[in-house]
This record gives structure tokens, sequence and C-alpha cells, in this order.
């Protein structure tokens, strides 16, 4: 399992490899990835996270979709439920 941790993001900030903040989508508190390539996809629309930060299933940036091919099991350091 590959520990994430957690970056507060803000959009005049590079991108941080790997790492994860939590933001709304369409007022629903939703936490998402960054990758490693610069895409940011909102884990909890499809993913299940446990209230340690485990991330199920395993998460993968699709090469089909623009991504870079990261295919990992992981768990958001510092995550804590809201």
């Amino acid at each position: 399992m590959l520990p994430i941790s957690h970056h507060t993001y803000r959009h005049d900030e590079p991108t941080v490899p790997l790492t994860w903040y939590r933001a709304k989508l369409d007022g629903v508190p939703t936490v998402y990835l960054v990758c490693k390539c610069g895409r940011r996809p909102p884990l909890s629309t499809s993913h299940d996270i446990a209230d340690d930060g485990t991330v199920t299933p395993s998460v993968w940036c699709h090469p089909d979709d623009g991504g870079c091919s990261f295919h990992e099991m992981i768990k958001l350091e510092g995550y804590a439920a809201v």
C-alpha cells in the first residue's frame, strides 16, 4: 500500500506529485488525488475511503483517459472522515 501525503491545493501552485486534497464537487465534499502526471481525479465519486484513509479499489490513472498508468493501492495519510 502506497501512503499518499495530504496537500492543501492552491490553484497558483505547481503540481505536487502524489498528494491529495479535499474540495467540493457540486456542493458535495470530495477527495481528489493529485497524480504525478498532473491529473486530479475525484476519488470520492468512484472509490470507498475507510476512516483510516485506505482507498478501495486500487487507484488507476488509466492511459486510455490521458493518464500516466499509475496503478496502486493507496492510503491517504492524515485522512479523517468528515
